[in-house]
């Protein structure tokens, strides 16, 4: 999967005003389509999925595996 990055998150939110900001708007909507629905896909198939931006995976990992913890899964 491909880093999903900040300048990606606010071309998203943004409107175009240039052929490139069109573009890059459109790459980076696929990019986090693209993320969703494969997190989507994993937790599915009973795989546990960390969606998270770098700055923050530390805490949600830690997060992610006392939730695991508590329901007895890890």
């Amino acid at each position: 999967m491909r880093e999903y990055s900040e300048r990606q998150e606010r071309a998203v939110e943004r409107p175009a005003v240039s052929v490139k900001d069109a573009y890059f708007e459109t790459v980076a909507t696929g990019f986090a389509l693209e993320k969703r629905r494969m997190a989507q896909e994993l937790a599915r198939l009973g795989i546990h999925v960390i969606v998270s931006k770098p700055e923050a995976l530390t805490v949600n990992a830690i997060n992610g595996y006392l939730a695991l913890k508590r329901c007895g899964e890890a």
